[in-house]
């Protein structure tokens, strides 16, 4: 048997259920070698004895975090424990479908310049979108947009999740800890990129998301929108793109949270 060169790396917080339903859906629709490893973020012990029980040949390390940790930060841990040439990050929230994985290596092994294959992203069962972001000049910013998942070719970053990754490139890249609260893997793309000069490609590979509406604790934790539209202002800072502070801006109007008076002035500065 083939010496698996690939890890898939999965994030897990209190959602076992959900996590049994990914790894079968793995299991089902893989067809080349892989190990499976997961971080499991400070969930509670039922859930933790519940993942136990599906470890096998191909699942054989259960890592426990002594705190919760967001997909930002929990990624980065995660690179402490591999050493396979390539990396696939997943929530436990996705499910994968027929030839998920070759899909995504395909790209990857034809071009040894290729850093990072993006796969289409079904949300919620309904609306389909290409991993793949593109960049539009606006000027004095820029914005991001999103492909269309029958788009086939490089991109100007991706999501960070539900994405295949050279490691040795993703070992290279900085973690800035104005991201702290999110737009790390925009970041971390864009450093792949346009720092170590390697290209962001699509796919025809296509997994499924679906937020668990009975999750509202990991989204209280997952989604610190304070700490989000700083991490926003941080991608104008560095980047130029303003996407972020729209989008973040428009949740806090739309859920009438308080904004900070310090960041009241500097989103006044990025929008005017």
């Amino acid at each position: 048997m083939l010496k698996p060169n690939i890890t898939i790396a999965v994030l897990t917080h209190n959602r076992s259920w959900h996590f049994a339903q990914m790894l079968a859906s793995i299991r089902e629709y893989t067809t080349i070698p892989y190990v499976l490893k997961v971080l499991d973020t400070c969930s509670n012990l039922n859930h933790i004895e519940h993942v136990n029980q599906f470890r096998g040949e191909d699942f054989t390390d259960h890592i426990l975090a002594d705190k919760f940790y967001s997909c930002v930060e929990g990624r980065r841990i995660f690179l402490d424990y591999i050493d396979t040439e390539f990396t696939v990050y997943l929530d436990d929230d996705i499910r994968v479908g027929p030839l998920w994985l070759s899909s995504l290596m395909t790209p990857m092994i034809n071009d040894d310049n290729t850093g990072i294959v993006a796969s289409n992203i079904v949300q919620e069962g309904k609306r389909v979108t290409s991993g793949v972001r593109k960049l539009k000049n606006n000027g004095r910013s820029f914005s991001v947009s999103e492909h269309l998942p029958e788009y086939r070719g490089e991109g100007d970053l991706s999501l960070g999740g539900a994405t295949l990754y050279r490691t040795e490139a993703l070992r290279k890249t900085e973690y800035r800890k104005e991201f702290i609260g999110g737009y790390e893997d925009w970041d971390q793309t864009l450093q792949i990129k346009n720092d170590l000069n390697l290209k962001i490609q699509s796919s025809n590979a296509t997994l499924f998301h679906y937020h668990m509406a009975e999750s509202q604790g990991y989204f209280s934790d997952r989604w610190r929108w304070v700490e989000l539209m700083d991490s926003a202002l941080g991608i104008f800072d560095r980047w130029k793109i303003r996407t972020g502070v729209d989008k973040v801006l428009k949740h806090f109007i739309d859920n009438e949270i308080t904004i900070p008076r310090e960041q009241v002035e500097r989103i006044t500065e990025v929008l005017i």
